[in-house]
């Protein structure tokens, strides 16, 4: 037994609910362009990113040990500190370090294919949830599918939030081990966790809702 919106018509009609699959497949039609475009676009934007060659970038950065360190209640005063293919300098506030560091084709690509990468992770997304839509619009919202379309959802929000920010730090330790600078410096790679971890886990929850309900439907369906 499938779940259909024609099951209770007097009850759709009088909430508008009778327009909703209208809606929703025009919702599923603009987000399944807008995705292919988004992947299109940025998976572009990645090739661009890594054949543009070397170059030079700036960073955050921390300050590990220095010969000309001094410590003054635990911070660390360090004048400008040049090495080859390297520049640090103390931030125009005093608080913290930026590196100017001379960077290979690959770790500047990892840099500037972040936004990129990010559009990538957003195209997805849409694709994915264009299939969802699709799927209630046509009254079945336990599709055997939509669990699936719901963890890459997931998939793609924690890469976009929690692997992406960490490219330009990857980056930098890159260029830090192979300018043998690791033991003086070092990224700064910010804090771990992001909140879109409780969307993260919502969507899962969502997945396993529907996991469940197409069991309860199957179940049904073998009773009768």
């Amino acid at each position: 037994m499938t779940y259909r919106l024609s099951m209770a018509p007097q009850v759709a009609q009088r909430f508008g609910v009778h327009l909703c699959p209208h809606v929703i497949r025009l919702c599923a039609f603009f987000a399944q362009r807008i995705g292919l475009l988004c992947v299109v676009f940025g998976l572009l934007g990645v090739l661009s990113a890594f054949g543009s060659g070397p170059g030079q970038e700036s960073f955050p950065i921390r300050v590990e040990r220095s010969d000309s360190a001094t410590a003054a209640d635990g911070a660390l005063i360090n004048p400008t500190t040049v090495r080859t293919g390297m520049t640090v300098d103390a931030t125009s506030t005093g608080t913290g370090w930026t590196a100017t560091v001379q960077l290979t084709r690959v770790e500047r690509g990892l840099v500037t294919a972040r936004e990129d990468l990010l559009t990538v992770c957003v195209g997805f997304g849409a694709l994915w949830g264009a299939f969802l839509l699709r799927a209630f619009a046509d009254g079945n919202p336990f599709h055997s599918k939509n669990p699936r379309w719901l963890r890459r959802m997931a998939l793609a929000l924690l890469v976009s939030t929690h692997v992406v920010p960490l490219l330009p730090p990857l980056a930098l330790d890159l260029a830090l081990h192979r300018l043998r600078a690791n033991a003086d410096f070092g990224p700064s790679w910010g804090w771990p966790l992001h909140s879109s971890l409780l969307f993260v886990a919502l969507l899962l929850l969502l997945a396993g809702a529907l996991r469940q309900g197409r069991s309860l439907q199957d179940d049904v369906v073998g009773l009768v």
